[in-house]
């Protein structure tokens, strides 16, 4: 007898609006804003349209609050209405174990629909709206200020899910805290780093915000933690692409061998529309939000533009050259498997690798993370299994530490996760 086990499967993204589209039989068609895959079948989308308005209605009548899931023993539909009468509905294959008989070649398909994580799956599907959101606009601004064409600048800013379904389906602890990895620096090269900031703020006074990043490192940023997370992402995804020389971002143009991005982004309560100017050379990446005057202008004056730019060059040749020796020096290993995330600032710190690390492991680590969530008065959960896994929450942090060695006892346990704590985590976990 032989298993595999399969883990879910993402199978239809898609929009509808049905307070203000397709309100009668002839129309109905319009409610459908956007649907993923791209499906010809009219039927097949007004089925699962169909199916979906049944259960909010059904379920209004019980509850004041909206549907957030919805479970059969094969998939998983989750609802999520972001803004009055919009609804973003993501629909997964559960996952599954497939034995097989050696002897008779016979199958036999057993679902696990509560492998699932339903609070990360929400989690990921609020995620992916706040992207969307932050380099479009939310679907009503759309609506507004792009009235012809609201369809196709909603369909085209959702092509985000196919960067986001292998997140979606790994669905594990680290897709589910979305954390910003930062590097330390010492107090010269942040002195030298901030210099700089304050250097280019001052002399245009349209920068807004500005943040500074080494590789996949965030290094300083002066924006609030949800923006700077969906910012943090699109550089990270920038940087990643440009070492393999692959992907279809956009280069607005080169200059020096630095390369400029200049995407509208909305920030704020208001979703003001501004600029995001990203420059990057070598392994720097420095991004900075500009005033933008109105929606209508569509693009960066060239003067500032070059102005800015014979600035940040000046600056980010310098600046690479420290940050990477300063790099060098730092020792990334700390010799045990840990995760650390801090909800304050969304620092995420870890010496897990993802890709190492069993189903079960994954589970439990999952189990951890939603217990915390769910429970306020829990502090620390101990589970053995392949050996020990330790999580620990404090305030807003929470860490997890996985112990290889089954034989070892609790009172070496709590010791080994007393003196890591005070080691590498400044006593935050000491009772």
């Amino acid at each position: 007898m032989s298993s595999q086990y399969k883990e879910c499967n993402l199978l239809k993204f898609f929009i509808f609006n049905p307070e203000k589209f397709g309100r009668t039989e002839e129309t109905e068609e319009e409610k459908v804003i956007s649907f993923w895959p791209e499906v010809t079948d009219t039927d097949e989308r007004m089925n699962d349209i169909g199916l979906c308005e049944a259960l909010i209605t059904f379920s209004s009548e019980f509850a004041r609050v909206p549907p957030t899931s919805c479970r059969t023993e094969r998939t998983i539909y989750m609802f999520l209405q972001p803004e009055k009468g919009w609804w973003i509905i993501m629909v997964l294959q559960n996952p599954k174990l497939i034995t097989k008989d050696d002897k008779s070649g016979s199958t036999n398909t057993t679902w696990k629909p509560d492998d699932l994580d339903e609070n990360a799956l929400l989690t990921h599907l609020g995620r992916i709206y706040v992207q969307f959101k932050l380099f479009n606009g939310p679907f009503e601004y759309i609506l507004k200020h792009h009235p012809e064409n609201f369809r196709e600048k909603i369909v085209h800013g959702f092509r985000i899910i196919d960067k986001y379904k292998p997140e979606i389906e790994k669905n594990d602890i680290f897709s589910s805290l979305d954390g910003i990895h930062f590097l330390p620096v010492d107090k010269n090269v942040y002195l030298r780093i901030q210099s700089v900031i304050n250097d280019t703020e001052n002399t245009f006074d349209n920068i807004l915000y500005s943040s500074f990043m080494y590789k996949h490192y965030l290094v300083w940023s002066g924006l609030e933690q949800e923006e700077m997370r969906g910012i943090y992402k699109y550089v990270e995804e920038i940087y990643r692409q440009s070492q393999s020389q692959q992907g279809n971002w956009k280069t607005a143009y080169v200059e020096k061998e630095i390369q400029v991005h200049h995407p509208t982004i909305y920030l704020g309560p208001d979703n003001t529309p501004c600029y995001l100017i990203l420059f990057q050379l070598n392994d720097c990446s420095f991004a900075l939000i500009v005033e933008k005057k109105n929606e209508m202008e569509n693009a960066i004056p060239p003067t500032f533009l070059s102005q800015l730019t014979k600035l940040i060059q000046n600056h980010i040749t310098l600046i690479s050259k420290i940050i990477s020796e300063h790099a060098k020096k730092i020792s990334f290993d700390e010799g045990f498997r840990y995760l650390y995330f801090n909800h304050m600032n969304l620092a995420l710190k870890s010496s897990l690798e993802r890709d190492t690390l069993s189903t079960d492991t994954i589970r439990i680590l999952n189990k951890m993370h939603n217990d915390f969530e769910n429970n306020a008065q829990l502090s620390e959960i101990l589970i053995s299994n392949e050996g020990w896994i330790v999580g620990r929450k404090s305030d807003q942090r929470e860490f997890y530490i996985v112990f290889d060695e089954k034989s070892a006892n609790l009172l070496e346990i709590n010791d080994e996760v007393k003196k890591l704590s005070a080691t590498y985590f400044r006593d935050i976990f000491i009772d």
